[in-house]
């Protein structure tokens, strides 16, 4: 039977390279765009994420991705407050 490999715990963003910050916020996006967030606890334990770390790169996403994340204490989950994509990649110009 294999080694189950342990799970490294991150608990700071600047322990994070900007790849990782950026996958780990792609990850965020789609639990808000589902709207499975739940409280800032139960979206760090579904993602696997320490609540710092969370915390973190939710800050990272409205101040450096300009995400426009809010939270809605009676829906208890974590929403976009106008429709738009999390896109990290370089796209062309359709013409």
């Amino acid at each position: 039977m294999a080694a189950e490999k342990k799970k490294r715990t991150i608990y700071k963003i600047g322990a994070l390279s900007l790849l990782k910050k950026l996958e780990y916020s792609k990850q965020l996006d789609q639990h808000i765009k589902e709207g499975t967030t739940g409280s800032l606890e139960e979206l760090a334990e579904n993602c696997g994420y320490t609540f710092s770390l969370t915390t973190d790169l939710l800050v990272f996403m409205i101040e450096h991705l300009n995400c426009p994340i809010r939270y809605s204490k009676e829906s208890r989950t974590y929403y976009y407050d106008s429709e738009g994509d999390l896109r990290i990649g370089f796209y062309p110009i359709e013409e």
